[in-house]
């Protein structure tokens, strides 16, 4: 029989844990440990409303006693994570086999030069085809063990099992582009809980300035491609000095993010 729903003030079902918090938006993960403890009321009550379905081969299975929500606790169990409702099919994908890369689709992936974002996990820029029936689509290649970026609701996710091919696009910033977004520190505004990274400044080949956000790796303005970006020089080009530098984010719906095993 299914469990019985919590019931909030005003007498409607919610579930405890699938509620909006104060901010209106659901809580898509918790630190599991800290939930454990009695000292974190909230936490806590968010462990009680879940239950455990299953080991997998990194981590395990979890689902709430009031609704149909899913959710992956990390192998060192440390973090639960909501499963985002279409995700869960590539994450049921990804339960059952680790998505290998071919020999031949590492070494186009390496000579590509991904660059770390963070301990055991490396990204990189590519065109992707995943049939050679479709036509390519820009991709952010994730090598890492462990599914973070499936736990997002607003990227694409696919796994590296659905490749057909791999090529260079030309929307990846340079190596040392990249490399230098990857480690931006990270701004507190005085007075605010608003956390910002910092910008970095590229220049495009007729002098034009451009400010990219902390960990972007592709670029587009017009006709500009994140291949023809590099450092502004020593010299600044006049076009820099009558223009103030242009604030450019990469539209995040025109990637697609490939998981694959490191």
């Amino acid at each position: 029989m299914k469990p019985a729903y919590h019931m909030n003030e005003a007498g409607s079902e919610r579930c405890p844990y699938c509620e909006t918090n104060y901010s209106g938006y659901r809580t898509s993960g918790f630190n599991w440990q800290s939930a454990l403890k009695v000292e974190f009321p909230d936490l806590a009550r968010y462990a009680t409303a879940l239950y455990k379905v299953e080991d997998l081969r990194l981590g395990s299975l979890w689902a709430c006693r009031h609704c149909d929500y899913r959710f992956w606790l990390d192998s060192r169990e440390n973090m639960m994570k909501a499963v985002p409702p279409k995700n869960r099919d590539v994450f049921t994908r990804w339960c059952s086999q680790p998505p290998v890369l071919s020999r031949e689709q590492r070494a186009a992936i390496e000579a590509l030069r991904p660059v770390d974002r963070h301990e055991g996990c490396r990204e990189v820029p590519a065109s992707v085809r995943f049939s050679p029936l479709l036509d390519p689509c820009l991709a952010i290649i994730r090598l890492e063990r462990e599914p973070d970026v499936l736990f997002s609701s607003d990227e694409h996710v696919r796994l590296a099992t659905d490749i057909c091919a791999i090529e260079p696009t030309a929307y990846a910033l340079p190596y040392d582009i990249r490399l230098a977004t990857s480690k931006v520190r990270f701004i507190e505004r005085p007075g605010s809980d608003y956390v910002e990274s910092e910008q970095t400044k590229v220049q495009s080949p007729m002098g034009y300035m451009f400010l990219i956000d902390g960990f972007e790796s592709c670029f587009a303005f017009g006709a500009i491609r994140g291949a023809d970006m590099k450092f502004p020089g020593a010299r600044r080009p006049l076009l820099s000095r009558l223009n103030r530098p242009t604030r450019v984010e990469f539209p995040g719906y025109l990637k697609t993010w490939v998981l694959a095993e490191p």
